[in-house]
């Protein structure tokens, strides 16, 4: 998955089979190995020591927490989307609403919504293709 390459991604879910499950997902996906949080503390932990480019978040984390690493994802502008079990409600950070995936999660579903977080990078224009070249010629005197 090209969107994935090289990518950065925290996943916050404190079930350690999950984590690792999604982790493994996408680094098979080729995104840089997953940083993993188990808990709130952790994740803004993870986020204030590295660059993330987009995260996966438990809304059913203990204590009701994941509203904390939702605001502190806003607040740095990293996109996100959260997993919950089936009749829980996503949480919404500052009045943005964030995309859900339900369990269990297919790993085309995971794929999927982190393509539409990730936008895919923009090729640099090759500044030397013809009409980007301008020729001098030499001023006879």
């Amino acid at each position: 998955i090209g969107s994935l390459a090289g990518k950065r991604l925290l996943i916050v879910d404190a079930d350690p089979d999950v984590a690792r499950a999604m982790a493994d997902t996408l680094a098979a996906a080729g995104a840089s190995p997953p940083l993993i949080a188990f808990s709130a503390s952790e994740a803004v932990a993870q986020l204030g020591a590295h660059t993330v480019d987009a995260a996966i978040v438990n809304t059913d984390l203990p204590d009701d927490t994941a509203a904390i690493v939702a605001y502190r994802l806003s607040e740095q502008q990293i996109p996100f989307a959260c997993t919950t079990a089936p009749g829980f409600r996503s949480i919404s950070a500052r009045g943005i609403a964030v995309p859900v995936l339900r369990r269990p999660i297919t790993r085309d579903a995971l794929l999927e919504v982190l393509q539409h977080l990730i936008p895919p990078v923009q090729a640099a224009p090759d500044t030397l293709t013809a009409p980007n070249i301008i020729a001098f010629k030499p001023r006879t005197v």
